[in-house]
């Protein structure tokens, strides 16, 4: 028996009009933000060549003078490539690059750092420090000299970040001595902080 065609077009009008308006409703949600990971790209960082750009400009010395070349660089520790500042050859640094996650306040930043053995002349300190969107979120004076060590802090997120915000990461030493910074990264709630050895 023949089924009339009129009968089969109802149902697809129908189907067609209940697409459209599905087509019509709210977007999906985005993704979720990533709840862990590299903060940085190692060897993407830049130097603040302008004082009025650097956060930590009211400290930078008269008269400074940087090799970028070599004083700045990355470098392998262990299996980790890590970036590397030279003090003999820079003295003072201040590096940049856009933040390449998100952060939310209450999140939980881990930055680790190693310094090799300090010499400086006399008694001093050495300043290492991160700036968040220009504002300080970390900062730590070494005392040299010293034997080697790591520099780790675990920092609070006080208030949301977007993507691409700026970081600038600082070192000022008095002496020829080096500095890696290995890592600063968002904590997840499982991970493991556990340093690897030089």
């Amino acid at each position: 028996m023949e089924i009339p065609r009129g009968r089969i077009r109802e149902p697809l009008a129908l189907a067609l009009a209940l697409g459209l308006l599905a087509c019509d409703g709210p977007p999906p949600p985005p993704p979720p933000s990533p709840t862990s990971g590299s903060l940085v790209e190692l060897s993407a960082w830049e130097r603040v060549a302008e004082v009025g750009e650097d956060v930590f400009g009211p400290e930078r010395p008269e008269g400074l003078v940087c090799d970028e070349v070599l004083g700045i660089g990355t470098e392998m520790f262990g299996p980790e490539l890590v970036l590397e500042v030279s003090t003999d050859f820079c003295d003072y640094a201040t590096l940049r690059q856009p933040s390449l996650l998100p952060l939310q306040a209450g999140d939980t930043v881990w930055l680790r750092a190693w310094h090799y053995e300090l010499s400086t002349p006399a008694p001093a300190q050495a300043h290492l420090a991160l700036a968040i969107d220009g504002a300080l979120a970390w900062e730590q004076w070494v005392q040299s000299p010293a034997v080697g060590a790591f520099v780790e802090a675990e920092i609070t997120i006080e208030h949301d970040v977007p993507a691409g915000t700026e970081l600038q990461f600082h070192v000022h030493n008095h002496g020829a001595n080096s500095y890696d910074l290995l890592a600063i990264e968002l904590l997840g709630d499982d991970d493991d902080t556990g340093s690897p050895s030089p």
